[in-house]
């Protein structure tokens, strides 16, 4: 593992331990491509200190089963958990302002995600693919990329909070 100034910049295979990780507190961003292909990782304990996710952080983690993002999390880079293939449910912290494009794309398992009302932006194509994705609700006011909800073939409705 690396951190250089609150970032932390990467972590391998070996900093995983038991499928498990935990990003230390006083760190306030994921740098990108952090933990790109980490197909070890099914669990990850993110700190209260973290305000971002960079671009491709968590890229193809195809282990990793659910994320709780904390509440000082103000923005999602691009593709950052896209091709999570495992992933079922992600927590959105209230404060989150945006999404970047194709954050989770292809997240095949992806059943459940909340939409905080403070978010302003999600990105091009960031929940495309989302197959398994049957319902979400917008925030009022939220702007939308497009191709947002391209191929998720279950998502029946959209509603405005």
């Amino acid at each position: 593992m690396r951190i250089e100034n609150g970032v932390l910049v990467w972590a391998t295979y070996e900093d995983v331990i038991n499928g498990k990780f935990t990003v230390p507190e006083g760190v306030k961003r994921i740098g990108d491509d952090a933990f790109v292909y980490c197909s070890s990782l099914t669990h990850i304990d993110l700190p209260d200190s973290l305000e971002r996710i960079g671009n491709k952080a968590f890229y193809r983690c195809n282990s990793l089963t659910h994320i709780d993002i904390p509440k000082g999390v103000r923005s999602i880079g691009e593709f950052a958990f896209a091709y999570c293939y495992s992933l079922t449910s992600v927590k959105l912290p209230e404060g989150l302002e945006s999404i970047g494009q194709f954050a989770f794309s292809d997240c095949f398992s992806l059943t459940q995600i909340d939409l905080p009302d403070s978010l302003d932006y999600i990105g091009n194509g960031a929940f495309a693919y989302c197959k398994s994705l049957a319902e979400i609700v917008l925030p009022a006011g939220v702007k939308l990329g497009k191709y947002v909800f391209h191929g998720c073939e279950s998502l029946s409705m959209e509603k405005t909070k």
